[in-house]
Order: structure tokens, then sequence, then C-alpha cells
């Protein structure tokens, strides 16, 4: 068994609780990827997995990761936020994402946290669902399109007229070396418009040649939205896109990094107030994880990615709680609790079924 005493400022940047031991003190303790460990913490006691990506679970799941891009292992909970999921502390963002942490009533730090084993290799068969690998050398996807290697595709769904809104990875950033692929897509099919919902405008000064690209000469919103697609911050980042594609020309982009969950989570809202049906959504949804990790429609994996990843909580800080298919059932409803007019929403819609102004 191994104990540690959380510290406040050992809560992470997304809500994770950063824990003192290396990958080299797991195994020490005869923890290996796929076990699953009782955390016990305050009144709680939770089962996770330890697995070597935090993409190794389902949307809102909570895991120890081991990776060394982590000095220590932290406890996340993926497409969410593990104080706030257990209610230990709130985040209280600024459209800057600057944050403040609020310690829930009652709470008192340090909490004292002990991790023992629960099973060995009792993650076994979610880990063969979700332990995807994709890798960025573009010789491993020479079967791929430029479009599909850089996940550039336009959004379809209920009203959304072709050649309006499309999605991608970043077209900036060189890190996933799809970025000049990406970039060509928005010449070749004239975007004029960007939601950008992964940097700050002080970013594009460390891309290389970012003044040379087409995506240089846009008109672009940089949001940097968090990786929390259940906060309340990031319902206002969709807002904002909102209100920036009605003030501008099309045809429009939205991409964050890989343009997997953020760009996936605000097409879905998008594409549902247009009337997307389900099947359309996930069509959508599924086809980043087709074109970066090879897997296959309508095998038994697909539909178990299906359902863990359409049944993330989309929750604001204010206490108001949907699930994503509700959302996605009610677009109007949520987007009005987010504080947009009717009036913006209408013109969003007729924008993107081709209606000018």
């Amino acid at each position: 068994m191994l104990k540690f005493d959380a510290k406040f400022e050992d809560i992470g940047f997304y809500g994770d609780i950063r824990t003192p031991f290396t990958m080299e003190d797991f195994a020490k303790e005869g923890f290996e990827f796929e076990d699953t460990i009782r955390v016990s913490f305050l009144d709680r006691s939770i089962i996770v997995p330890y697995v070597p990506s935090y993409r190794c679970t389902h949307s809102g799941g909570t895991v120890l990761v081991g990776d060394k891009m982590f000095k220590t292992i932290p406890l996340i909970s993926f497409h969410s936020n593990f104080v706030k999921k257990y209610r230990i502390a709130a985040f209280i963002e600024n459209e800057d994402r600057n944050v403040d942490i609020l310690v829930a009533k009652g709470i008192k730090f340090p909490i004292t946290f002990t991790l023992e084993l629960e099973e060995k290799k009792g993650y076994h068969e979610q880990f063969q669902v979700y332990n995807l690998i994709r890798t960025n050398n573009r010789e491993d996807y020479a079967d791929l399109s430029d479009e599909d290697y850089c996940n550039f595709r336009a959004v379809k769904g209920g009203r959304i007229k072709e050649g309006i809104l499309y999605r991608s990875s970043s077209p900036i950033d060189p890190f996933m070396k799809r970025d000049e692929y990406a970039d060509a897509c928005l010449k070749k099919y004239g975007i004029k418009t960007i939601v950008n919902l992964n940097n700050h405008a002080d970013d594009t000064q460390k891309f290389p040649n970012y003044q040379y690209t087409y995506y240089s000469r846009q008109n672009v919103l940089f949001l940097n939205t968090n990786a929390d697609i259940t906060s309340y911050n990031f319902g206002k980042c969709v807002l904002r896109a909102m209100k920036f594609i009605n003030e501008n020309d099309g045809p429009y982009l939205i991409h964050c990094m890989e343009g997997q969950d953020r760009t996936g989570a605000v097409c879905a809202i998008f594409a549902s107030l247009l009337g997307a049906s389900k099947n359309e959504l996930i069509i959508d949804f599924m086809r980043t994880y087709e074109n970066f990790y090879r897997v296959k429609r309508g095998s038994e994996q697909y539909y178990k990615i299906v359902q863990g990843e359409m049944q993330d909580n989309i929750a604001s800080v204010r206490g108001f709680t949907y699930s994503t298919l509700d959302i996605l059932k009610h677009p109007v409803s949520f987007l009005n609790f987010l504080d947009i007019t009717n009036e913006d929403i209408k013109k969003f819609t007729d924008i993107m079924q081709g209606k000018k102004y």
C-alpha cells in the first residue's frame, strides 16, 4: 500500500491530483499497467486503472497515469476534473483561463490518499478497447489521403450546408507533423474564419514560419479552451465561437490540437443545433478514431468507444447538469442557459444553412 498527503498545491492545472510517486515507485509496489488500484480519500473509495495514457479510458473516467511526460503519476479524470468530480474543489475560470480554485465546504488540506492493489490485470478488457496508438509519421498512414491524415473534413449532419463548416487538427502547431497538410486544406477550401480551441494568440509566435501560412491571413478567434469539456468555461467558449462565426464570413474551421475531443464536442453541439441525427453525430465523431487509430467502423471496439464517449456528462459549476445526449436533443435550452439569445442562435443556424447576412 502507498500513502501520501495531498496539499492544496498538488492540484494540477486540469484539476488532477499530482501524487509524489514515480513509475519506479509503482513498480516496486508491484503495480503494473492494466492493474486496478483502490484509491481511498476522505470518506470515499474508488477503483481506478493504472494505465500508460490518460486516453486509456472513456470520457469522464478516472485513471492513474504512468507516462514519462509527467514527473510523477497523476490521478486524472479524462475530459473532466478530478477535484470537481469528487467535490473537493471547484474551478472558476475567466475567459483568459486564469483560474481560482475554491475548496469545497468542509474540505481541509492536506488530504490523505491511500493506494492499494485491487486486482491484477483487472482492467485488461477495457484496456484492449482504449489503448489507442497514433503515430506522427506520414509514412505510417500511406493509405490515407492528406485530408484524412490531418483529420480535415466537412462537418455534416442535419441542415448544415455542404462547404460551410469544417474541422481539423492544428494547422499551425508542428507537434503532430500534420500542420502543413491542414494549412494546405484551408487554402484548398477557401477557409476564411477560424476558431482555435487550443492556443492563445501569443502562442503563434513560437510556431516556425507562422507568418507565411495561409492560416495567418484569416480571421482567427483564439480561445485556448481547457480539456475539461464538462466545465462552464468550455460552454462559454462555445458561445464565443458562435458569436465570432456570426460576425465573420465563411467557410469556417474549428480546430484544437488533434481535432478530436474539444473540436468534436463543439462540432457535435453545432450539428445538433441544425438537427443532426444521433447516427450522423456518431459517424462524424468516430471518423477521428478511424483516421488516427485504425479503429474499424462496425467493429466491437468501435461500438464500445461510441458507448463510452457519447455518455460523457457536460456540467456547469453552477450546478446545472445535462448528459451529452440530452444536450444534443435539446441544444437550444443548453445554449439559452449559457446566456445566448435566440436571435444569435437563429443567425448562426441561418449561416450554417448558407444564408447570407
